[in-house]
């Protein structure tokens, strides 16, 4: 399952079926679908290939497990979009059919860039039955 699949909006805690909202500046859009790009990746044993996500898929899904994903999400997103710094990935809420994983980062301004601020989002996760 890909993980931006299961974006909620932190301010209304609704899902969205497109996580780039109306309005918002192709800067935003354009980190958002690179932090898809990401995020929907899975890592190989290739040597060369460092973009994506470790595979847990032989894991079982634990607590503990989320953490070590937190820390991967975490790692993906400060090497490969460099537009976002004080990246903070956690484990926001475990509850009973899913977890919830915070991501919060702050938006790098340049001189000519007129998006300023901070990003946040939450990916929910399914526990398997």
């Amino acid at each position: 399952m890909a993980l931006l699949d299961k974006f909620i909006d932190p301010r209304t805690r609704e899902h969205r079926v497109n996580p780039v909202p109306n309005g918002e500046s192709s800067q935003i859009k354009s980190i958002l679908w690179n932090l898809q790009n990401i995020l929907q990746t899975r890592r190989t044993a290739d040597k060369y290939s460092n973009l994506g996500l470790m595979d847990f898929c032989e894991h079982s899904l634990s607590d503990s497990l989320m953490l070590q994903l937190c820390c991967d999400i975490q790692q993906q997103i400060q090497q490969h979009e460099k537009r976002l710094c004080d990246v903070q990935v956690s484990l926001f809420d475990s509850k009973k059919n899913c977890w919830h994983i915070s991501v919060a980062a702050r938006l790098v301004s340049k001189p000519a860039s007129d998006v300023k601020g901070n990003l946040s989002f939450i990916l929910e996760l399914a526990k398997s039955a």
